[in-house]
């Protein structure tokens, strides 16, 4: 095979990851089907960062690879008490999230060219569950900050991209943004 012998199938591949936990800021509309029920959409923005180590045959090193994703949730709320500028919730829901941009970079012993700076591409949508009880602040009429701590589960989306969702399908949440109520 020449010079790139260290791709050869004997040679065993190993890549071990170190996964943090997302960061994820959204902005939402919330609609008020009553003084009690909602329904809220929006768009977020999640970040996830992994540091690695790789090795396969004479090949050895240690990466970065960043994912950015934009979501698109879906909830209904119920509020459990409200008063003129702060709500006390629980909310249940979905999103989907599409990865947008991801990059991979690694540094060792014989690495190739080709693999030191990588474009991370996952064809499908990441689908997740989630509930969460949250407090809402208005700070003027009809706009208010959130603070959802809650549980959140990630659906297999049968990628190849390793990455936190995959590590941890089931985690702790805790979202904040901005929310715009209409009528």
């Amino acid at each position: 095979v020449g010079s790139l012998d260290f791709l050869a199938e004997s040679n065993p591949k190993t890549v071990n990851f170190d996964h943090d936990h997302p960061i994820k800021v959204g902005m939402s509309v919330k609609y008020c089907i009553d003084n009690r029920w909602s329904l809220s959409s929006g768009l977020t923005y999640s970040y996830l960062r992994s540091t690695f180590d790789y090795s396969e045959g004479k090949v050895s090193g240690s990466g970065v690879q960043k994912l950015h994703y934009v979501g698109v949730p879906l909830a209904a709320s119920y509020n459990v008490l409200s008063g003129k500028k702060l709500k006390l919730y629980i909310t249940a829901g979905g999103e989907m999230q599409k990865l947008v941009s991801g990059k991979a970079t690694m540094d060792g012993v014989n690495v190739p060219e080709g693999i030191k700076k990588q474009d991370i591409r996952e064809g499908g949508i990441q689908w997740s569950l989630n509930a969460a009880a949250g407090v809402e602040y208005n700070i003027v009429d009809n706009l208010g900050i959130y603070l959802e701590p809650g549980v959140t589960h990630y659906i297999d989306n049968n990628s190849d991209v390793d990455n936190y969702y995959k590590y941890k399908p089931t985690n702790f949440s805790l979202n904040v943004g901005l929310r715009l109520g209409i009528r």
